[in-house]
């Protein structure tokens, strides 16, 4: 486990929740968001917890990346969840970034082969532990 993070939602700064963004929104605020749909390949454990468990997805757009899940937000187009260091990695101008404060907090990992012998793999590694354990605290806020 690398942090344990506060969920969040993204949604277009023309969004009614856009003011939200200080003081947070809870679930029931956010269920009938328009989702962006996931491919149908993404296991049900995964799509659950991105769209915590309820509510229907109801944008047309779908999300493979970081990038597709921003540039639908910023059209208007569907909303998105994710952790609160997503909002410091992807930055967008036209999206808002809000805290779900009864959302339950959640883990991010890395997940490698445990004895890859890559030496790139393993300074990956090893750099990614450290940044955690340093960056960690400061992302929990």
């Amino acid at each position: 486990m690398l942090t344990t993070e506060q969920r969040i939602v993204v949604v277009s700064a023309a969004s009614s929740l856009a003011d939200a963004a200080q003081e947070g929104v809870r679930r029931a605020d956010i269920i009938d968001l328009p989702y962006l749909r996931l491919p149908p390949h993404t296991p049900r454990p995964f799509t659950d917890y991105l769209y915590f468990d309820e509510g229907e997805r109801r944008s047309p757009d779908c999300a493979l990346t970081p990038h597709d899940c921003l540039t639908s937000v910023v059209a208007g187009r569907g909303a998105g969840s994710a952790l609160k260091s997503f909002a410091r990695y992807y930055p967008w101008p036209g999206t808002v970034y809000i805290p779900v404060l009864d959302a339950p907090w959640a883990h991010s990992v890395l997940a490698t082969r445990k004895k890859d012998p890559d030496p790139e793999v393993r300074i990956f590694r090893a750099l990614t532990v450290a940044l955690a354990r340093e960056l960690g605290p400061a992302v929990a806020r």
